[in-house]
């Protein structure tokens, strides 16, 4: 047999073996040494192409080298198979900052550094079991707050939780390797022994990659110790782009082999995205309401301050007027802290609550003890302030973004959206998500602190 005879008789037996199911057609590339033609999945389609680089036929690319050996030969042909049948014993990969990564196979023991957006997306996988550190408290921890009225009563919420922790409480035995206040611990990675750390540039432990020393110092102290570190990046880092999120997903799905899931949860809230950029975008500009950000002070009891707000520059505002087609009514930068007199001349036609300072009711400023200095604002008088919620310390590192989204959009146009009504959205949301029946769903809400969606027909 010749040599171009056996390099086609290669293509044919992998049409027989059959592989990883076709994504979706998308913008994404997948970044996986092996995706030879750099579409947005590995399948025969990437045998073919390779076996044509060998030949001369088509030009060469950087991910045809399946094997990472500065050639592109027969080798790789084999590695895009074993890839494809889920055979293969390592992977070469592009992260998020493009870094090349070479993981092992296979991923037994996984450490991370993350807010919640990796662990929630090892659960939609079903690889959860593999997670032996975290990076992160907010994914382990309960919260609890509470406020006095004006009448004197008081109201608690408690057992708010990253979604990741409400529906793997295992996660809050396992060790912490990472916290805000102290750093990495190499010492306790070390002895996890994983296989392989996946950091967030941008989670609470670390800064935005290409800004932050210390966060290249981290990444190099963990490879320093054999450890594989895949990066990835959300809205909140040096890019405000909601694709990351979605890229986020299909890398982790290369990292775990779950190549369909990822396409198939990277779809979903990507199609809850559009569904509600579709009944917005036509908004004129003069009718688009003006939305404010309060970030309450979580023991706010009067003085120069009540809170900060949210500037158009950070991911929430950018999320309002890129997919809610509002506007910001605080015209700044950043997230300054403001008085009641500067709140009040704000005058906003929407007042969301996010939980950056501790989580509070609408019902807290309606009626709140220590918030009476806010009573004459009209979204007081008119009910029109909405509580985002339980987030982890990033609002872009979680896959329930598009809840604030649905909130903002309902708040923002309730006509457009008469036909929808949150309490139940969320329901669906958590189900189509994470696969849950109906009354995992209601618990999710709950400990997300969204019960008020349905004790307000929102």
């Amino acid at each position: 047999m010749t040599g171009n005879n056996f390099l086609f008789g290669l293509v044919i037996t992998a049409i027989l073996l059959t592989c990883v199911p076709a994504s979706a057609a998308s913008d994404y590339t997948l970044d996986v040494f092996g995706n030879a033609n750099e579409d947005d999945t590995i399948d025969l389609k990437d045998v073919e192409y390779t076996t044509s680089v060998i030949l001369g036929l088509d030009d060469q690319t950087q991910l045809a080298d399946a094997k990472y050996d500065g050639e592109i030969d027969i080798l790789d042909v084999t590695q895009i198979e074993l890839i494809m049948l889920g055979q293969e014993k390592e992977l070469t990969l592009l992260d998020m900052i493009d870094r090349t990564v070479t993981i092992p196979r296979p991923i037994n023991r996984v450490v991370t550094i993350s807010d919640g957006l990796v662990e929630s997306t090892m659960i939609v996988f079903g690889v959860e079991d593999k997670l032996v550190g975290l990076g992160s408290s907010c994914v382990q921890m309960d919260f609890e707050y509470s406020y006095t009225t004006t009448s004197g009563e008081e109201f608690t919420y408690s057992d708010g939780k990253n979604t990741a922790g409400a529906l793997c409480p295992e996660l809050e035995d396992l060790p912490l390797v990472a916290q805000s206040s102290t750093g990495i611990n190499y010492e306790t990675i070390a002895g996890l022994d994983p296989n392989i750390i996946i950091l967030i540039s941008g989670s609470c432990t670390c800064g935005c990659y290409d800004t932050d020393e210390n966060t290249i110092k981290s990444i190099e102290m963990i490879e320093s110790l054999g450890i594989p570190v895949v990066v990835l990046s959300t809205p909140n880092c040096c890019d405000a782009d909601i694709g990351a999120v979605y890229e986020s997903i299909h890398v982790l799905g290369g990292v775990f082999s779950k190549w369909s899931e990822a396409e198939d949860l990277a779809s979903i809230l990507e199609g809850e995205v559009e569904f509600i950029k579709d009944r917005t975008e036509d908004i004129p500009d003069d009718e688009k309401p003006r939305v404010l950000y309060l970030n309450l002070m979580t023991l706010y009891g009067g003085g120069a301050t009540v809170g900060s707000v949210t500037g158009t520059d950070m991911i929430e505002s950018i999320f309002l007027e890129d997919t809610v087609n509002a506007k910001n009514a605080f015209d700044g930068i950043g997230k300054p802290s403001m008085s009641a007199e500067q709140i009040l001349a704000l005058d906003p036609d929407v007042m969301m609550l996010p939980t950056c300072r501790g989580y509070h009711p609408a019902k807290e400023v309606y009626e709140g003890k220590s918030l009476t200095d806010l009573q004459d604002l009209r979204v007081v008088r008119e009910k029109q302030i909405y509580s985002l919620p339980w987030t982890p310390c990033r609002c872009g590192e979680r896959l329930e973004f598009p809840i604030d989204l649905m909130i903002g959009a309902k708040a923002c146009y309730p006509d457009r959206f008469s036909d929808v009504t949150v309490s139940d959205w969320v329901i669906d949301f958590y189900m189509k998500v994470y696969g849950v029946d109906e009354d995992t769903a209601e618990e999710l809400r709950s400990a997300q602190w969204l019960d008020w969606m349905e004790e307000e027909d929102f």
